[in-house]
């Protein structure tokens, strides 16, 4: 039987019932001698072994709880023992856990006699700090921080764990921000600055308000948006519904594709934003009339990824980008209880671009084989189209239809050439205004205007832009 006994963190912590098993005449270790608890059993001649050496013979705080846990686990084996450990013997105390993960495993039997925490000691200090988030030092790095919960920070050993601390917090808080370091109040940026530092100080932070975040996460955006939406919030925000929104959300997501093409990250991360922003305000629109919130949008997501992912969260395998694609297609076709390739091609959005639409239509055509087997066979068909055009000429309705013909032929050499139609258009009205820029500019320079010139004298221009063009490297 291994007995752990929380010792507490001050003078007077220990319980009634830790005392007594700790001088029930079971063998007792000690995580530390340093604590009060220690002075307390040698006043009492009660005998024990403490496992401070095993600090001082691993590099890191794993494998000090490994070798913890493995002289405890050694010590129970010749009968029962006690383990004594610092603050409440805890869910947080990792320690703790690693013993009894493996006393487990080991068919040990284990009973747990709870102590004054750390935690609940350091909230005392600071006069009670409800709905405190906890961590110990050495966990604060991969803590999801929300600053505007209090903050309760355990276990600052020593100048290098709280210089650490301080630059972690510092991402989050401003340096004057007011702490409170074992019931003393300093700055924020004075942390690491201390005479001294132990196993057993505690550090608390007091949330902050929305104004005074150094930095702001998911959630800091959720709660903006639903106070722009609140009656006393902005006129403009409160009067947005899912229809009057669909625009901004389009001209958003081309804002952040020219961020792309811009080459700019910092204006893709604002951009980004401004995208995310019109997600929040959809999902907080969702919420206002009981529809969906933005728990029910992640969750979608999340669940989708999982789902389409088998090859990742299943037995499913996948080694190429392709096999990946046509997993996911036959995933979504069943999902969405589509029987038809035809269902298929008319569950893709109408509202797409057209030429974006086209390329996914011909793609779902190519998913049963009904496709051309070579680009050059699909460009024969440009070809074709465009006689046809030419023999529609005079029939305005025919023509109309004819010509979207040669588009949809276009847009199939696109597809097969892995050439985006969109991205391929965009690339040559670019290039035009280019050209046009060197041609209006080159005619000024001559000291006339376009509107005046022949179409001769403008394309001699046009192909003096594209000359030099072929000149770049």
């Amino acid at each position: 039987m291994i007995t752990i006994v929380g010792l507490g963190t001050r003078e007077g912590d220990l319980t009634l019932a830790g005392l007594t098993a700790l001088t029930s005449g079971a063998r007792v270790l000690l995580r530390t001698a340093v604590t009060p608890a220690a002075e307390l059993l040698r006043q009492k001649g009660v005998a024990f072994e403490s496992l401070d050496a095993l600090y001082e013979r691993t590099e890191d705080y794993d494998q000090v709880n490994d070798a913890i846990a493995q002289a405890v686990l050694d010590a129970a084996a010749g009968g029962d023992i006690v383990f004594g450990v610092i603050g409440g013997a805890g869910l947080m105390d990792a320690s703790v856990n690693c013993v009894t993960r493996r006393a487990a495993h080991n068919g040990v039997p284990v009973r747990v006699i709870p102590g004054v925490g750390l935690y609940e000691h350091a909230a005392g200090l600071a006069g009670g700090l409800d709905g405190a988030c906890v961590t110990a030092a050495i966990d604060l790095g991969g803590l999801n921080l929300d600053v505007r919960r209090p903050l309760i920070v355990c276990e600052l050993n020593d100048r290098v764990t709280a210089s650490e601390c301080k630059l972690t917090l510092q991402e989050h808080y401003p340096d004057e921000w007011p702490v409170s370091l074992d019931g003393r109040t300093i700055p924020l940026q004075e942390l690491d600055r201390q005479e001294e530092y132990s196993h057993l100080t505690a550090l608390t932070v007091p949330p902050l308000e929305l104004l005074q975040a150094e930095r702001y996460d998911f959630s800091h955006l959720l709660e903006i948006v639903e106070l722009l939406r609140r009656p006393d919030g902005c006129p403009w925000d409160r009067e947005q519904t899912h229809q009057s929104m669909k625009a901004d959300l389009l001209e958003e997501a081309y804002e952040v594709i020219d961020a792309i093409d811009s080459g700019d990250p910092y204006r893709l991360a604002d951009e980004l934003g401004d995208l995310l922003l019109n997600i929040a305000m959809h999902a907080q629109i969702g919420s206002e009339h009981g529809q969906f919130d933005m728990g029910d949008v992640l969750w979608a997501v999340c669940h989708k990824m999982i789902t389409r992912h088998p090859h990742v969260f299943g037995e499913v395998r996948a080694d190429t980008s392709e096999q990946v694609l046509a997993n996911w297609e036959v995933i979504k076709k069943g999902e969405k209880q589509l029987a038809t390739q035809t269902e298929v091609m008319r569950d893709i959005p109408r509202c797409l671009p057209a030429l974006m639409r086209a390329a996914k239509v011909q793609k779902k055509a190519r998913g049963v084989g009904f496709d051309w087997d070579d680009a050059r066979e699909a460009l024969k068909k440009v070809r074709e189209e465009t006689g046809e055009v030419e023999q529609a000429w005079e029939d305005a309705d025919k023509l109309a239809q004819e010509l979207g013909d040669l588009l949809f032929a276009a847009v199939n050499v696109c597809r097969m050439k892995k050439v985006p139609p969109e991205l391929a258009l965009e690339r040559a009205t670019e290039k035009f205004i280019r050209r046009f820029s060197y041609v209006e500019e080159a005619a000024a320079r001559q000291g006339r205007r376009m509107e005046e010139m022949t179409l001769a004298q403008m394309d001699a221009l046009w192909e003096q832009c594209k000359a030099l063009e072929g000149k770049k490297p």
